[in-house]
């Protein structure tokens, strides 16, 4: 395909599916230009990443569950933060919910307050639920996965859950695994 004015490449991952380069690649886009920018280099992995435009600034994590904000009028990002989420084999992904960023992360979820630059974990509901498995000796999330549906005060959850094979080895997204549907509304603020 053709590039398209003020189209950037973005860096290709290596043989061993590595990026080319050493923290995340963000762009903004000026419609009245119909050009694309390159923003300065953040601190995130550039692994896996997703991000939210809250209004005022863009909320973005990374893999290693690390955040930062980007300010468009300063063109710079804040120091990177630890989020309330441990590590794990999943890809981040977030959904704008209130004014607030919503975030999902293997069976865990937080939400960010841009008014105050925080994270809060959230608990309850599917995020609690889990299941023993003799594999493993211990218990493991059942909704370790949910496609989010964004929808103004809510976030709805499409959620699909974890199924065992017969060693009660976790199996994800096998035949047999549960789905379930779930609605994230964030508590009223003040």
């Amino acid at each position: 395909p053709c590039p398209q004015r003020g189209q950037i490449t973005p860096p290709a991952l290596n043989e061993k599916n590595w990026a080319a380069t050493d923290t995340a690649v963000a762009a903004a886009y000026d419609p009245s230009l119909d050009q694309w920018r390159e923003l300065p280099p953040s601190d995130l992995s550039p692994q896996a990443n997703s991000a939210v435009w809250t209004g005022e600034v863009m909320v973005a994590w990374d893999y290693d569950v690390r955040s930062q904000e980007y300010d468009p009028v300063t063109d710079s990002w804040t120091a990177p933060q630890k989020m309330p989420l441990e590590f794990d084999e999943c890809y981040p992904d977030s959904v704008p919910v209130g004014g607030r960023v919503f975030a999902f992360f293997c069976a865990q979820s937080a939400v960010y307050e841009p008014a105050t630059s925080d994270w809060s974990e959230i608990a309850g509901g599917p995020l609690d639920e889990e299941v023993y498995s003799e594999a493993y000796e211990r218990g493991v999330k059942v909704w370790r996965f949910a496609s989010l549906v964004p929808a103004g005060d809510v976030v709805f959850l499409m959620m699909e859950g974890v199924s065992f094979d017969e060693d009660g080895v976790v199996c994800y997204g096998c035949p047999g695994s549960p789905q379930s549907f779930w609605v994230y509304r964030p508590p009223a603020v003040g």
